[in-house]
């Protein structure tokens, strides 16, 4: 499930490789849902648990890519045209959930708050894979196809390197 903190690291992470500067501050989740602890033990998955800064990250991203600056104006238009409305579906989806704790369970109008809530989490969710979809294709057609092999190409080793396993141990020998 999308939720708003993964939206905020998602453009936190979109914007600064389209400015090149790095988000002053960087909320990954955490907790059961943290895909990190799925990850086999000394696995580091990307540049999150490195120590490299997210300034060096995008910069290595911008090197490794061969980013020119046309590019990197690009992603930082499409970043800026799509950023608002995502931050503003995060921002409803906060409302949204405060609505409902405020709601004292057993109240006459509490189910009824509980269906609308769900109802717009859902909708909101929606949009943004849009959005986050519409974004993504975008970004992608800055790219050229080389650049697009390449980041392709990385991601996929970085997958293989931390692929998660399972716990009964069903994915031995895969």
């Amino acid at each position: 499930m999308v939720t708003p903190r993964h939206i905020g690291f998602l453009l936190a992470l979109v914007a600064a490789l389209a400015t090149g500067a790095a988000p002053a501050q960087t909320h990954l989740p955490t907790g059961a849902h943290d895909f990190r602890a799925k990850l086999p033990e000394g696995c580091v998955p990307g540049d999150i648990n490195t120590g490299a800064s997210p300034a060096d990250v995008i910069q290595r991203f911008t090197a490794e890519l061969n980013i020119t600056g046309q590019q990197q104006q690009d992603i930082q238009i499409l970043t800026a045209d799509y950023g608002q409305r995502l931050r503003d579906l995060a921002q409803l989806g906060r409302r949204s959930a405060e609505r409902l704790l405020s709601t004292e369970p057993g109240s006459a109008n509490y189910w009824t708050i509980a269906q609308e809530v769900s109802a717009s989490a859902a909708a909101n969710a929606a949009e943004t894979v849009i959005l986050l979809s519409e974004l993504r294709e975008k970004l992608s057609a800055v790219l050229t196809a080389a650049q697009r092999a390449e980041l392709r190409r990385r991601i996929e080793e970085r997958k293989a390197a931390c692929m998660p396993s399972s716990t009964d141990g069903s994915d031995a020998g895969q």
